[in-house]
């Protein structure tokens, strides 16, 4: 009894062997009821189906013993290839499970724009992601060539095309306003035409932008945008600047000597990071150039490359005034971190930013902008409209207690969710205080002035490009330092959660594409109507009508300033004898209101389409 006993549990063990299940078995089931799960999901949507706001009706559709059929199925069948291949997939059955199960959560939170399904996919996701990665050794290893440099180019080439695209389309279906895509646009056909950045629509006159902001930087892409001066050419430069700062980090972390799978995984940290990808879908903005040149100025103090150094210390502080506390920052980390001769660098640079950042400061508060840009911003550190950043500067020292409660409140929770959780916290692994200097922009930037001001703490806006770059290199030289195991494990959940979190958040900007494909004609023969307008009219033009029509002389927005309310209830518009043109839109209530006066005072439809927008004509006009 006991031999034939002994005799079965030895026939099991072979069967086991010979089908791979003792040590794939767990892998192979769970990656064939994901990729099952998978394959559901993607009919579902088909369909039209949601797996979450309609469970109950996708419940119904795929009920519960088909589909563990289904997953018997390939699991059989799975273990069947193994029994003649054998060897040849040492490893294939892990892999499956990484890819089945990623797959599984970007089907799931496709299109979503819901951060807290796309991070409850993840943490899944993740456990599994790490088993099978950490259970079969082999996969780290699976070939002698690294291809991990064509894995980040493709992803990256696949994320800058994606975002390349849904960007222009939302333009093009007139999804960008004023602010501050008519804003740019404005100021580059002025770079284009005379080298100067007036615009009229920023402050409602005529003025520099450089008044208002320091961008001396734009003479750098101008000749690009003079080459093709369309809208199309700033949003792909905006991707391509926001994107291709991943080639220094993925040299930077290569230098450090992480593996292959790991250099793939610090990319991903990068590729598909919401705080790189979302501010994009703004507009266009000035900061969209910091992650390219903040990378490869963390590169240059990586390579302690001098000359670098400074070049790229200069080209960061002409993107905006503010910038210079990111080379201040960098420059201070560099000469608290290096050990050569060579650190002097790091403090002279921070030095000449920092009085840069003086000196263009000044300029701008007593010839431009620059008092009512600091206290929209830094209000909540200011004792009056009045005070400069040295009173701000000693608020923060003299009351810390009140300067700490700016840190975290309840609108800036889920900011910090995004931004540091697909980081997995790396940015706190550290006991070196040095480190820290990296993290100030972070801090000042986003956490302290989101809290008076709400853009700079949301991710949507262009206000993280330049903090998060800090933050991605202050987790790859932390997790540098960590145990290997340790590091894998992070590094790899790091991905996951960026991969499937900005699945959730940037796939659902695919609206805009579809918005463009389905009214093409429709804003094509706007655009035929806007075109009519001369170019040397003065023109007041509703907000998302504006960047289409700013390559004119005098351009205004069409804000609550323009316009008042009668003690009647009825609505009209303020001098609107300033103006040749009115481009309005019929979809705004506004236009309707406001079309009993026009017509009264002489004003005729000069053109328009008969569902989207109408154009007004001064009778005074030429």
């Amino acid at each position: 009894m006991g031999k034939s006993r002994a005799g079965t549990l030895r026939k099991l063990e072979d069967f086991a062997l010979a089908f791979g299940l003792k040590e794939y078995g767990v892998c192979r089931l769970f990656g064939a009821y994901f990729a099952v799960m998978t394959v559901e999901i993607i009919i579902a949507r088909i369909n039209n189906l949601s797996p979450v706001t309609q469970w109950k009706e996708f419940t119904a559709q795929f009920p519960f013993f088909g589909s563990l059929i289904w997953t018997a199925i390939v699991f059989a069948w799975l273990s069947v290839i193994f029994r003649l291949l054998g060897e040849k997939l040492r490893g294939a059955d892990s892999a499956m499970l990484i890819f089945w199960s990623v797959a599984f959560s970007v089907a799931l939170v496709w299109r979503s724009n819901n951060f807290y399904l796309g991070l409850s996919s993840a943490a899944v996701t993740t456990v599994f992601s790490v088993y099978a990665y950490s259970k079969f050794p082999v996969i780290k290893n699976m070939t002698r060539r690294d291809y991990s440099g064509i894995i980040v180019f493709i992803c990256s080439l696949a994320v800058f095309f994606f975002v390349a695209k849904t960007t222009i389309d939302k333009h093009r279906a007139f999804g960008t306003p004023c602010f501050d895509m008519g804003i740019f646009l404005q100021m580059f056909n002025s770079l284009k035409e005379n080298l100067t950045a007036f615009t009229t629509c920023e402050r409602d006159q005529l003025m520099s932008h450089f008044s208002v902001h320091s961008s001396y930087i734009f003479y750098l892409i101008l000749p690009i945008y003079a080459l093709i001066p369309r809208a199309e050419t700033l949003l792909t430069l905006q991707a391509f600047f926001a994107i291709s700062g991943v080639l220094p980090l993925y040299l930077i972390a290569k230098k450090r000597g992480f593996n292959r799978i790991m250099l793939v995984c610090i990319s991903f940290l990068y590729i598909f990071c919401s705080g790189l990808i979302l501010p994009c879908y703004y507009s266009f903005h000035e900061n969209c150039l910091l992650p390219t040149l903040l990378m490869w100025l963390i590169y240059a103090v990586e390579r302690k490359n001098v000359p670098l150094i400074y070049v790229m210390s200069l080209l960061t502080c002409l993107v905006k005034e503010d910038a210079a506390l990111y080379v201040i920052c960098i420059g201070a980390y560099f000469f608290s971190e290096e050990k050569t001769k060579k650190r002097i660098h790091g403090l002279l640079a921070a030095a000449l930013s920092g009085i840069y950042f003086v000196i263009v400061i000044k300029h701008l508060n007593e010839n431009g902008d620059g008092l009512y840009m600091t206290s929209s911003r830094l209000e909540i550190l200011m004792t009056d409209s009045n005070s400069g950043f040295i009173t701000i500067l000693k608020n923060a020292i003299s009351n810390p207690g009140y300067f700490f409660s700016t840190f975290i409140h309840e609108d800036t929770l889920i900011f910090l969710c995004e931004t540091l959780l697909p980081l997995m916290l790396l940015p706190f692994y550290t006991v070196r205080l040095n480190r820290y200097l990296l993290m100030v922009p972070y801090v000042i930037m986003c956490l302290v002035i989101g809290s008076g001001y709400r853009y700079a703490a949301d991710i949507g806006f262009q206000y993280i490009f330049g903090p998060i770059c800090l933050l991605i290199y202050m987790a790859v030289i932390n997790a540098n330092e960590l145990s290997k195991k340790l590091t894998e494990r992070l590094l790899i959940s790091g991905a996951v959660i960026s991969l499937i979190t900005s699945a959730s958040l940037s796939t659902y900007k695919l609206q805009y594409s579809d918005e463009y494909r389905l009214n093409r004609d429709s804003y094509i023969a706007a655009e035929e109507c806007i075109d009519l307008i001369p170019k040397d009219a003065s023109v007041l033009s509703n907000t998302f009508l504006l960047p289409h029509a700013c390559d004119r002389r005098e351009i205004y927005d069409l804000g609550n300033d323009k316009i008042r309310t009668l003690a009647d209830g009825t609505v009209e518009l303020i001098e609107p004898e300033r103006y040749d043109y009115l481009l309005m839109s019929r979809k705004d209530p506004i236009t309707a209101q406001v079309d009993w006066q026009l017509r009264n005072s002489g004003w005729e439809e000069f053109a328009g389409t008969e569902d989207f927008i109408i154009i007004y004509k001064n009778p005074s006009a030429n």
